[in-house]
């Protein structure tokens, strides 16, 4: 579905009211019960298209919101959109070693980190899901555990002390967004046309 095409089409009398209603009604339901919104790809429209799936909008400006939309699709306009999501529950056990295998020695081996790194290298590369976004920071914060004694990985700007850096409380709140035991903060973000997802 090309949703902005969509619109463009409704907005010039291609699809009639009643056409476009249960094509948007429809494509709405479709992808909420297969949890088609998790993918990026149809999440970005997940704003715009949860809004004209309800019938009440059809007796108010329906024109004018159909034309904002089209607006922040073409980056004439910003639009920020926040909710929160549940994740299915992933098999995730073996980061949860990890990290209770940090938290015990206070390091990691360099083979975890070998491989948290190739994991990571992989999964930034295809990232498609909002799983696949969670998955990313997971193994960004996992990869900048320590090796060896208190020579953490990370990057820092700013930060007086490394005991500062709770990568722990991260890591353990990634860790339960993905076992599907706490929702993720999920914020779009339209600038200039371009859609970002922010966690």
């Amino acid at each position: 579905m090309n949703f902005k095409e969509m619109l463009e089409e409704f907005l010039t009398g291609k699809i009639e009211e009643k056409r476009f209603y249960q094509d948007i009604k429809k494509a709405f339901e479709e992808c909420l019960n297969t949890n088609a919104f998790r993918k990026l790809e149809l999440l970005k429209i997940y704003p715009f298209i949860s809004e004209l799936q309800d019938e009440d909008i059809y007796n108010e400006n329906l024109i004018q919101e159909i034309r904002e939309m089209i607006c922040i699709l073409n980056g004439e306009k910003s639009f920020f959109f926040d909710f929160w999501m549940s994740l299915e529950r992933l098999e995730i056990s073996r980061y949860y070693k990890i990290l209770n295998c940090y938290k015990e020695k206070k390091v990691i081996s360099f083979d975890e980190h070998e491989s948290i790194e190739k994991e990571l290298q992989e999964i930034s590369s295809n990232t498609n899901s909002i799983e696949d976004m969670c998955m990313e920071k997971l193994l960004a914060l996992l990869a900048g555990l320590p090796t060896i004694d208190e020579f953490y990985m990370y990057n820092t700007l700013y930060v007086d002390k490394i005991d500062a850096i709770c990568a722990e409380e991260e890591i353990e709140k990634i860790l339960d967004i993905l076992s599907g035991n706490r929702p993720v903060h999920i914020l779009i973000k339209y600038v200039k046309g371009e859609c970002m997802f922010v966690l």
